[in-house]
Order: C-alpha cells, then sequence, then structure tokens
C-alpha cells in the first residue's frame, strides 16, 4: 500500500504523503486544519477519507507531521 505494484502508483501513501507535505509546505505556517488539508488535497487529487486518513497516519508514524493542541495538522520538517 505505501509502493502498490498493481494499482495506480497517484494512490500510494508514499505520493499522496507528497502531496499533503507539499500543501502544508504552502502555508505561512506550516500547519492547516484536518478539514482544510483534506479539501485542498481532494481538489487536487480523487482520493478517499480513508486513504487520506491512512495517508496522515502513516506521516504521523514516521514523524513528519503532528497534532497540535487545537488539532491542527503541523508539518515538523521542513525542506531546505
Amino acid at each position: 500500500m505505501i509502493l502498490p505494484t498493481d494499482t495506480r502508483p497517484e494512490l500510494s501513501l508514499y505520493f499522496l504523503g507528497g502531496v499533503i507535505i507539499q500543501q502544508l509546505e504552502a502555508s505561512p505556517d506550516h500547519k492547516s486544519t484536518w478539514v482544510d488539508l483534506y479539501e485542498q488535497v481532494r481538489r487536487q487529487h480523487s482520493l478517499s477519507h480513508k486513504l487520506f486518513q491512512l495517508t496522515l497516519n502513516w506521516l504521523y508514524l514516521i514523524s513528519v507531521v503532528r497534532v497540535d493542541q487545537e488539532g491542527g495538522v503541523v508539518l515538523v520538517h521542513q525542506s531546505a
């Protein structure tokens, strides 16, 4: 599922994780609400709520994003 070999690559967690990271990097404070982030990504790529949630969980598990006290999604590692 992270890198599928039998489905479209744009539905992989790896690809969608990159899309989410790009959205967070484009934000001035590198954070977004969960709902706003989902809407931004969904406008670019047709994806289900479940796949979006799995991708966010994966990014959280590998310490790329975190959840702040207000419930926002925050990018931990920014590109140089």
